[in-house]
């Protein structure tokens, strides 16, 4: 059977290059033949374009268009390192928010359905974002957690999970993922970012980038949560976030190392460096997170603050890739809601939605896959 040659539009071609970071990957003959079609000197045939989609990254009816797609519209609030700008989000990015807004859009329906109200919390210091102390006493009385809370936790994972658990009590989803959903060929880069926001009063999502170290995805945690009550739309990302962003900070050292505590335990150490270290393991917070805070209380200067800076970033060079651990249902029930998850698993039971969009909501495989998980959620 003879190939069949594709007309494309060169314009939309070159649309798709430019919206993905995986064109480094091309071997020299795909290189020369892409040159090719951009000049239309030669077509493609169905076959090449299906395993150049593939290659970069684009969804395959995006080749096929005649006319230039709108940009991808990133419509969240994502933490950065250092709350840098980031003008151009990866494939990688723009795939993970569109998969994690499919689940968000699917639970909103749901809670909608059902006649759940609006969380109650959203956007309630939207116009008293400056009220520092009241959002972190309303943090912690959302969330039960007294100002010692963290005592009880042998670990960071640990904590992790608590405050996820808690979160996810009051309304709010909570998403992890160290990979483009179950592609472990495409990791998240916490270099582009560390978390997002998608905000929504019926099912806010929160997903964190598991590629991150323990405390600084607990940071991150609620530092997403605290959006949700200074905020209520939806955000594109542009410079005029960043003053958000230190708010947020703020207030999230605040509930995660409480002022009072941090000043008590501060005896002038000898060794500033070791003392810090040592008590951001019973905080559940990075070293770096604590130095900051004794930085900004005026306990350590610079150049101390700057030792622990280079001794975490070495320290997180060495980190053992999480997400290489444990099975695959144990990596995909850790990764996913829990909330979500049981709502999905009960509709599909209950003959409201079928079985393969339940499986693209969970991205998951297949029957077994499925059956396995609702044992696991059941236990």
């Amino acid at each position: 059977m003879p190939s069949v040659n594709i007309d494309i539009n060169p314009l939309v071609l070159e649309w798709a290059i430019n919206n993905s970071n995986y064109t480094s990957k091309l071997t020299t003959s795909e290189y020369d033949n892409l040159q090719k079609w951009l000049s239309k000197e030669k077509l493609p045939t169905l076959n090449q374009l299906e395993k150049f989609s593939k290659k970069i990254n684009i969804p395959f009816g995006y080749l096929l268009l005649k006319e230039l797609p709108e940009d991808d519209l990133i419509r969240t609030d994502y933490r950065t390192i250092n709350n840098a700008v980031m003008n151009k989000p990866s494939r990688d990015l723009v795939d993970t928010i569109n998969d994690m807004e499919q689940k968000m859009l699917w639970m909103r329906e749901y809670r909608i359905a059902i006649g759940a109200e609006p969380l109650p919390f959203i956007g309630v210091f939207e116009s008293s974002v400056n009220k520092l102390h009241e959002v972190v006493k309303e943090i912690r009385k959302i969330l039960d957690l007294p100002m010692d809370w963290y005592k009880k936790h042998p670990n960071y994972n640990s904590v992790f999970n608590f405050l996820k658990s808690r979160i996810e009590d009051v309304g709010v989803l909570v998403m992890k993922n160290g990979v483009v959903i179950n592609n472990t060929h495409r990791p998240l880069d916490i270099a582009e970012f560390r978390a997002f926001l998608l905000f929504d009063e019926f099912a806010p999502l929160i997903f964190i980038n598991n590629k991150d170290s323990g405390g600084a995805k607990i940071f991150s945690l609620i530092h997403e949560f605290t959006h949700l009550l200074i905020s209520t739309d939806d955000n594109v990302i542009t410079e005029n976030n960043v003053d958000n962003e230190i708010i947020c900070n703020k207030i999230t050292a605040e509930v995660l190392m409480p002022k009072i505590l941090l000043l008590k335990l501060w005896q002038n150490p000898a060794d500033q460096v070791g003392f810090i270290e040592h008590q951001a393991e019973k905080f559940k917070v990075s070293a770096l997170a604590l130095a900051k805070r004794y930085y900004d209380l005026n306990k350590i200067d610079y150049p101390t603050y700057q030792k622990i800076y280079e001794i975490s970033m070495e320290n997180y060079r060495k980190k053992t890739d999480s997400d290489s651990k444990g099975s695959y249902y144990n990596t995909k029930k850790s990764n996913l809601s829990k909330t979500f998850a049981k709502a999905v698993i009960n509709s599909t039971l209950e003959g409201q939605i079928l079985h393969d969009d339940a499986f693209r909501l969970l991205n998951i495989p297949h029957s077994r896959a499925f059956n396995t998980l609702m044992e696991m959620y059941n236990e």
